[in-house]
């Protein structure tokens, strides 16, 4: 059942209506100021296996960002040489820990010409926000360290110090403890005293008036700043000792996930604090809290696949289904009016095979099923490199192999990401979403039914409770916290076997259809997500009103785009169509048709 409560329906007006002259008159008097939406650029690499993994600690910005209405991107460090690119962006990430992007010189954060850091202190001077660790940009692109050349980074050799406001040493830390006082979850020692050497680069002179110190180094006789806020123009930069703050401490960081949470959230207060924002995005369509959707790997017999399909069509689902060459003729004549898409032509290896092999098995199953497949999964759901660059250069738009595992360590995500990939030094990032399914399928609870001849009732009884258990902490630990999406993957001779293991999914589906879930497919996610990431809100506001701006590339509509408002908002006026107002828990929805050129008018005030 839905928590909220329709408030009131308000029928489409002819724009020209919306802003008399009298208004316009009115608002030249007030002060207005005007600032995007926030969207997050992440710059990553995945981690060293380049298959399209993320580091953990990147899972975690994306999830807490995204939540929030942030929505993240993910790019290579090439995007830094496009200032036009930059400024799409209100958020920009930058760690050099190792499995986010300290690579090669080519591709790693601490070496950086004076263009790109040029092209940063810009984002950050015309309203961005900076997130940054250590070393960034230290060295030069030839290698040269700027320390070596110059004894310290400051605002004549290293364009981020007049960002940062602070002057750079190494220094060493030996002895020295670090403390902070961020908010209540980030407070207190975040790292002990270095019996050893300990060089590091830290602030030795702060030149900015604006600057907050968040946390200290400090022994017994000195105290140098060790995490900094500083503002610069318009926008705001944070600076951590280390990028291992930013990475969960179960993998080799120094914070837990929960206190990365708090700190990302520290900076998105802050941009909305600045820009005194309103206005946060809801994550899915039409105020929906989280999204629910179901694939399977088309293996098994008609019957199984009947029997699945006879459950899905009384629950209004409608599932995934990735098929191959190997399906036997009855099942193939079967699947053709359902919601079909790609897992390669003949189960190859995508591993062990180079481009050519991969792209011809992916075209070979197109052709034999004579299908536009948008959406793959790997055969034994494992990515490969090649296989991943075929995809993007055949258009694919998603793929769905890397599960989700937010239960017991952070991989894969509850939220589409485009997937990052690289090869023997060479990086780059595409185009194609991973929309992880959930780490453990159906197979790993019922693959008895392969090793026995006789699988009893009780025995799937006992296996089916399991795997219900497993899917329902899911969901309550790993997706509802985040208001993120589950994908469901099974295979209907596991699942579907019989009515006994049928009923994991019975249990999990009566709970989220008792949740306000998005039950929707897969097709659906992909184009919402890349719809929403490609749009552009802009937020006029002044003392009477506020003034909402929609841009995008995309030609679509987003239908049921969802906005939340602190308060509730009056006299609301809508360029195209028709708006929905929702009161839910402590904030309101705006629901509209969001595309280029839409606009939005309201006040707070009665």
């Amino acid at each position: 059942m839905r928590k909220y409560i329709f408030l009131i329906i308000l029928f489409p007006l002819i724009f020209n209506q919306c802003i008399n002259p009298k208004t316009e008159n009115e608002n030249s008097n007030n002060s207005e100021t005007s600032y995007q939406l926030p969207k997050v650029l992440l710059i990553s690499t995945g981690t060293n296996e380049g298959y399209g993994q993320l580091a953990q600690g990147a899972v975690v910005a994306i999830q807490t960002f995204n939540r929030s209405g942030a929505i993240v991107s993910i790019k290579t460090r090439d995007i830094l040489k496009y200032p036009d690119q930059l400024k799409e962006y209100n958020f920009l990430i930058l760690s050099t820990a190792l499995g986010y992007h300290d690579a090669d010189r080519r591709y790693s954060l601490s070496f950086m010409s004076d263009f790109e850091i040029e092209n940063i202190a810009n984002f950050v001077y015309e309203g961005g926000v900076l997130i940054a660790g250590d070393n960034v940009g230290r060295n030069k692109l030839d290698g040269n360290d700027r320390i070596s050349l110059y004894g310290q980074l400051n605002t004549s050799n290293w364009g981020l110090s007049k960002c940062f406001g602070v002057s750079m040493q190494e220094m060493n830390m030996k002895d020295y403890c670090l403390f902070g006082n961020l908010d209540s979850n980030l407070n207190g020692q975040f790292k002990d005293v270095s019996p050893s050497d300990l060089w590091i680069l830290v602030g030795d002179s702060i030149h900015s008036e604006k600057l907050t110190t968040l946390a200290s180094w400090k022994n017994e006789e000195n105290e140098f700043p060790a995490m900094t806020q500083n503002e610069y123009g318009k926008g705001i930069c944070f600076l951590l000792s280390s990028s291992y703050f930013l990475h969960p401490s179960n993998d080799g960081g120094y914070w837990s996930a929960s206190q990365i949470q708090s700190f990302y959230e520290l900076t998105l207060d802050a941009f909305n604090k600045k820009n005194k924002n309103h206005i946060r995005v809801n994550t899915w369509p039409n105020g929906y809290e989280q999204a629910f959707c179901v694939s399977l790997n088309a293996t098994g017999k008609l019957k199984e696949f009947k029997r699945l399909d006879n459950y899905f069509s009384k629950e209004h689902i409608k599932p995934t289904y990735f098929v191959n060459g190997k399906v036997n003729q009855e099942v193939n004549d079967y699947l053709q009016q359902k919601k079909l898409q790609s897992n390669g032509f003949s189960r190859l290896n995508y591993g062990r095979n180079l481009f050519p092999a991969c792209k011809n098995d992916i075209k070979e199953n197109e052709i034999f099923l004579d299908q536009p497949f948008k959406g793959f999964r790997f055969p034994y759901s494992r990515t490969s490199f090649w296989g991943l660059m075929a995809l993007n250069e055949m258009g694919y738009s998603y793929e769905s192999s890397i599960g989700a595992d937010n239960i017991e360590n952070f991989l894969g995500t509850v939220f589409p990401y485009q997937i990052p990939i690289s090869y023997n030094s060479y990086y780059t990032s595409t185009d194609i979403l991973e929309i992880s399914p959930t780490y453990h399928d159906d197979y790993y609870f019922f693959s008895d039914v392969l090793k026995t001849t006789s699988y009893t009732n009780d025995q799937q009884a006992k296996d089916a409770q399991l795997f219900s258990k497993y899917l329902l902490n899911y969901w309550e630990y790993a997706v509802k916290p985040y208001q993120g999406l589950m994908v469901f993957m099974g295979h209907p001779n596991y699942v579907g076997m019989s009515d006994t293991t049928l009923g994991s999914l019975y249990q999990l589906v009566s709970t989220i259809k008792n949740e306000n879930t998005w039950i929707t497919n897969m097709d659906e996610v992909a184009d919402y997500w890349k719809q929403l990431s490609a749009l552009n809100i802009t937020v006029s506001s002044n003392e009477n009103q506020i003034k909402i701006r929609f841009r995008s590339d995309s030609k679509t509509s987003i239908s049921d785009f969802s906005m939340h408002v602190k308060q509730k908002p009056n006299k609301v006026e809508v360029k195209d169509g028709q708006i929905t107002l929702i009161e839910k828990n402590d904030s309101y929805l705006i629901v509209l048709d969001a595309h280029d050129g839409q606009e939005l008018v309201f006040s707070l005030k009665e």
